[in-house]
């Protein structure tokens, strides 16, 4: 009951505020903690690439120790059509490279992987 010139909030604005306030607070609390969740993966992703980088540097830095069960020797052709309309393929001898990051992440648990061709030199006809 209110008295004569007496101002002030009922028990059920009171209410309904703070229960406004909540979903607010718990939706803001939602964004940050998604937001934050896909910076941290973000990191992760970059980690495993800067590492399967630097994998594969070393493995064309140094073929001889890094030949083995990740590495397969192959010929790389690539066929390029000529002004004239004649077509020509080009052949080089290498080994093709493939590196695996030990950091997996996300919801699928997956890492980072690359294949990488190192030419050793262009191919007799």
């Amino acid at each position: 009951m209110l008295w004569e010139g007496q101002k002030g909030f009922t028990l059920v604005e009171v209410v309904v505020a703070l229960l406004l306030l909540s979903i607010v607070t718990v939706v803001v609390v939602q964004i940050y903690n998604s937001g934050f969740f896909a910076i941290a993966l973000g990191g992760k992703k970059t980690e495993a690439v800067y590492e399967v980088q630097a994998l594969l540097e070393r493995a064309i830095l140094s073929p001889e120790a890094e030949l083995g069960a990740d590495a397969r020797e192959d010929t790389l052709t690539i066929s390029f059509q000529l002004e004239s309309g004649e077509e020509k393929e080009l052949s080089v001898k290498g080994y093709f490279i493939t590196k695996e990051s030990s950091e997996k992440f996300g919801a699928n648990n997956r890492g980072v992987s690359a294949t990488v061709f190192v030419p050793i030199g262009l191919e007799d006809d």
